[in-house]
């Protein structure tokens, strides 16, 4: 394997059924917080994905965001995960 992880760059908390936009505001205008969902910075993502492959675990690719190339997967519990390398 090529790739490390090189941060943690945001990350997501649940809330209860009906609340996220309560959730929401209050860790992005009391606490500050940038994002909702857990992301991880990585070295060499073209590695991470074919490593994904090989243990058969699927992964959507977006590349919406400028200055960066990124996926997202999903753990057991259907958590979304952004993996992220930026340019």
């Amino acid at each position: 394997m090529n790739f490390i992880f090189k941060s943690i760059d945001h990350y997501q908390l649940a809330s209860p059924k009906n609340t996220e936009g309560q959730s929401r505001k209050f860790f992005t205008e009391i606490l500050m917080f940038r994002k909702a969902h857990p992301a991880l910075e990585v070295e060499n993502l073209i590695e991470f994905k074919q490593h994904l492959m090989t243990k058969h675990i699927s992964f959507t690719e977006e590349g919406r965001l400028p200055g960066a190339n990124r996926i997202y997967l999903s753990d057991h519990f259907g958590n979304r995960i952004e993996i992220l390398e930026w340019k």
